[in-house]
């Protein structure tokens, strides 16, 4: 499931508490990056080859990053 795991931990335990499995859930995730995974996006063409910007609609990849400057 890659980055959407979280997500789906989450789905997962609104499902249980809605049928009554479990009164409290405790869920969530995290997707680290690392050098392997940049070079899975890099090599995939998928990284947007400017500067990070998000939340730009016009920009022309994926905006990677783990708060470091050499990611973005």
């Amino acid at each position: 499931m890659a980055c959407a795991s979280g997500t789906a931990a989450i789905a997962l335990g609104v499902d249980w508490i809605r049928q009554g499995v479990c009164d409290a859930v405790i869920a969530g995730g995290a997707d680290a990056l690392s050098l392997f995974v940049l070079a899975g996006f890099a090599a995939l063409r998928a990284l947007d080859p400017t500067t990070c910007r998000p939340f730009d609609q016009n920009r022309r990849g994926l905006a990677i990053g783990e708060g470091l400057r050499w990611f973005c």
